[in-house]
C-alpha cells in the first residue's frame, strides 16, 4: 500500500508539473517594453499585465491590461486571451471570434494567417477590405532563460493584401515559448495603416512570471526608465549637462562637461533600443570608439542625460 501511495504521489508531482509549465497567462503575468514616440523622442516604458480570470464566448479568459496603448496598432485598450495546448489565442473584435496569436508547437516552414481590415483612408471608397498578414516560421531553436529550456521561432510578418504600398512590408521577429515576441506581445496590427504615426515599440525590457520568474533582456537600464529628448532621466539619475562632438561622426566621438574625477557610467544603442556598447567614462574629455557601428542614429546615455548623434 505505502509502495501505491509512493507511485500515486509520483503521478500527481509530475502532472502539476506539466500543467504548471503551460500556464503562461498566469494572474499578475507582466511584460514591459522600451516606448518610442514619433515626434517627440521621448522613450518611456509599457506595460501589459495579465488582471484577472474571465469568461468571454463561454471560454476562460484571461484579461490583460496596458498602460498604454500603441496607437497605431488598431488593437483594444484591454485584451482578452486564452492558452491551449501550448498556443495563445486572443479575442479579435472585429470578427468576434478567438485568433491563434502564438503557436509554440510550430517548426520550420509553418505559418499562421490573421485577418486584417484595410483602413479607409487607404482604399479612398470607403469599403474596408478584408485582407491578411501570415507570418511564417522561418527557424527554430532552444535558449535557456532562468534555467529553463524554451523554444525559440525566428519568423517574418508580411502582408498578404493587394494594396501596393505594403507589397514590401516585411517585420522579423523572435518570438520565445511563452514570452512572446521580442518586439511586442500583440506584434501585428488589426488595421493595414503602417504610414501611422505615433507611439511605437522598441524592443522587450522584462517579462515576469509564476513560472518563469523575473527575466530583464538589459535593452534598458531598468523595466520603468523613462527620459525625454534633452536627457532628463525619470527613475532618480540627476542629468550631467555634456557636449558631444562631432555630429555626424566616423571613428570616434568626443566628450566635454564631465568633471575630471567623476566615472560616468554610459549606455550606447541603437534606435531600436538595442544596446550596443556600456562601460564607464573618466572626465573631463573621454572619447568612444564608434568605428565598428554601421551609419545611421544612435542614442548615447550617460548618468541620466541622453544625447542623439549620426554615425557616418
Amino acid at each position: 500500500m505505502r509502495y501505491l501511495l509512493r507511485y500515486a504521489f509520483l503521478i500527481f508531482f509530475f502532472s502539476s508539473i506539466s500543467l504548471q509549465a503551460q500556464n503562461w497567462l498566469g494572474n499578475g503575468t507582466t511584460w514591459h517594453y522600451t516606448e518610442g514616440r514619433a515626434f517627440s523622442g521621448r522613450i518611456d516604458y509599457l506595460q501589459i499585465t495579465v488582471e484577472k480570470d474571465t469568461l468571454i464566448k463561454g471560454l476562460n479568459c484571461k484579461k490583460i491590461t496596458k498602460n498604454r496603448d500603441l496607437f497605431c496598432s488598431f488593437h483594444e485598450e484591454v485584451e482578452y486571451a486564452y492558452e491551449s495546448g501550448n498556443q495563445i489565442h486572443l479575442y479579435n473584435p472585429d470578427f468576434d471570434q478567438f485568433q491563434v496569436l502564438y503557436d509554440f508547437n510550430l517548426v520550420a516552414g509553418d505559418k499562421i494567417y490573421y485577418p486584417v481590415l484595410d483602413s479607409n483612408t487607404n482604399i479612398g471608397s470607403g469599403i474596408r477590405e478584408l485582407d491578411s498578414m501570415v507570418l511564417t516560421i522561418n527557424s527554430v531553436n532552444t535558449v535557456t532563460i532562468n534555467g529553463r529550456s524554451l523554444k525559440r521561432q525566428y519568423a517574418s510578418l508580411t502582408y498578404r493584401g493587394e494594396l501596393p504600398q505594403y507589397s514590401s512590408f516585411q517585420r522579423n521577429l523572435i518570438i520565445t515559448e511563452g514570452i512572446g515576441s521580442d518586439s511586442y506581445f500583440f506584434y501585428y496590427e488589426r488595421e493595414s495603416d503602417w504610414s501611422c504615426d505615433g507611439n511605437y515599440s522598441m524592443g522587450l525590457r522584462c517579462y515576469e512570471d509564476s513560472y518563469l520568474g523575473f527575466y530583464e533582456t538589459g535593452i534598458a537600464d531598468s523595466c520603468t526608465e523613462a527620459y525625454d529628448p534633452i536627457g532628463l532621466k525619470e527613475n532618480g539619475a540627476s542629468p550631467v549637462k555634456i557636449e558631444l562632438s562631432p555630429n555626424p561622426a566616423k571613428r570616434q566621438i568626443h566628450l566635454s562637461g564631465l568633471e575630471q574625477s567623476s566615472l560616468y557610467p554610459y549606455r550606447l544603442s541603437d534606435f531600436k533600443g538595442s544596446l550596443l556598447k556600456k562601460g564607464k567614462l573618466k572626465g573631463p574629455e573621454p572619447q568612444i570608439n564608434i568605428q565598428d557601428l554601421k551609419p545611421g542614429l544612435y542614442f548615447l546615455n550617460i548618468n541620466g542625460t541622453s544625447i542623439r548623434f549620426l554615425k557616418e
